[in-house]
Order: C-alpha cells, then sequence, then structure tokens
C-alpha cells in the first residue's frame, strides 16, 4: 500500500525476514524489481486499518497503541481534526479548551510532536502513557536527549543521575571512574546503513556510562 505523510511517500509492506508491518520511504528505494514470488502478509494486512494508520502513527514510526487524551486551546482544534480524522472524540470541556481522544501509537515522535505546542496542549491519559511522558520529560530536562526507552532505563536504574558519559568521556575531561562505580548499558545510535532493500536504517550500539 502506498502512503503519503508529511509530504513524503512511503510504501506499507509485509516484512517476511521479521513478519511485521514496516514503511519504506520510496524515494530511498533503489533497484526495485518484480520477482514474481507469491505475497505475503495477507492476515496482518487484513489487521491493519488503513484509514486510520497515518493518523495513528507519527512521522511513521509505530508503538504501543493507545487510546490517549490531550487537553487543548480552542485555536488548535483545526490541527487536530487534520491530525487525527473526524472519527476522533472532541469534547468542549470550557471556553477556552478541549480534550481530543484518539488512538495513536507511542514513540518518541509522538512526544516530541506533544513537545511541539509547548503549554497550549496537555496530556491527560492514560496513567501509565503520562508517567512515560514525565519520565521522559524529566531525564530529558537533566541529561542529554534520550530516546523513551533509555529515558525509562536510566530513571529505573539510576533515577538520580545528573550527568552520564563512559570511560573515555570522563577521562577526556579529567575525571575518573572510581572502583565498583555503578554504569548501566544504554542503546547509543550508531552508523547509519542501507539494507538490502535500499532504505536506510541506523544501527544501535550497546553503551556503559557512568555518573
Amino acid at each position: 500500500k502506498l502512503l503519503i505523510s508529511d509530504a513524503n511517500y512511503y510504501l506499507l509492506a509485509f516484512d517476511d525476514k521479521t513478519q511485521k508491518m514496516m514503511t519504506y520511504r520510496v524515494d530511498r528505494m533503489k533497484d526495485v524489481s518484480f520477482t514474481g514470488e507469491a505475497r505475503e502478509g495477507e492476515e496482518e494486512f487484513k489487521k491493519i486499518d488503513l484509514k486510520t494508520y497515518t493518523q495513528r502513527v507519527f512521522y511513521m514510526f509505530g508503538g504501543d497503541p493507545k487510546t490517549v487524551s490531550i487537553r487543548c486551546i480552542n485555536p488548535l482544534l483545526d490541527v487536530m481534526v487534520e491530525r487525527f480524522g473526524k472519527d476522533a472524540s472532541f469534547v468542549k470541556i470550557d471556553d477556552s479548551h478541549f480534550i481530543v481522544s484518539a488512538r495513536v501509537e507511542i514513540s518518541d515522535q509522538f512526544f516530541g510532536w506533544l513537545l511541539g505546542f509547548g503549554k497550549r496542549v496537555k496530556l491527560l491519559a492514560p496513567d501509565d502513557v503520562v508517567e512515560k511522558f514525565k519520565t521522559y520529560l524529566d531525564v530529558q530536562g537533566r541529561l542529554d536527549k534520550y530516546s523513551v526507552g533509555n529515558a525509562l532505563l536510566i530513571t529505573d536504574k539510576m533515577p538520580n543521575a545528573t550527568q552520564l558519559k563512559d570511560y573515555s568521556d570522563w577521562k577526556e575531561i579529567g575525571a575518573s571512574i572510581k572502583g565498583g562505580q555503578k554504569s548501566i548499558i544504554i542503546l547509543e545510535p550508531g552508523d547509519q546503513y542501507t539494507r538490502a532493500d535500499g532504505t536506510t536504517a541506523t544501527s544501535y550500539n550497546p553503551k556503559k556510562v557512568f555518573d
């Protein structure tokens, strides 16, 4: 299925290696050819509501599907209708605000989208997503920019961390690591590479860091 999102064309297709639905930037696909092989993934396609797919995902990054409620100022009504469609729930709560409830897939990109509105919006529900968002904001406020997964890991393993670096980075600024110093492993973005299908992806490497 060919989709358009944020002015880019994507191919939504079933990946036989991971047995999952994947999205591929059409402009980054190279050497496309017809194989004549039978298509797989028919059952997975049936599970997807294509009508609302691009409304649920942000910048084509999937995640844990949840129904979220967001309080917004009234001038954002058209923006939210365009984002989530008319099938989402819109409820007026006072003369200045409304609440939109919609199905989305939780990801860094969703949180980043929310942050773009600043104080004009507030995430209200569900509670577990609100807590993840608070954790994400707390870690981003104290440390360098981390993904949601890394932010949750840091909060769980080293909640009072203020600055995380690996051994060489601490040594570079003249600091030393004490014997027995507690560390955690995070995933650091590595090099970009080209998949066999021509799409671009980013590799992730484990990195031991100390506070």
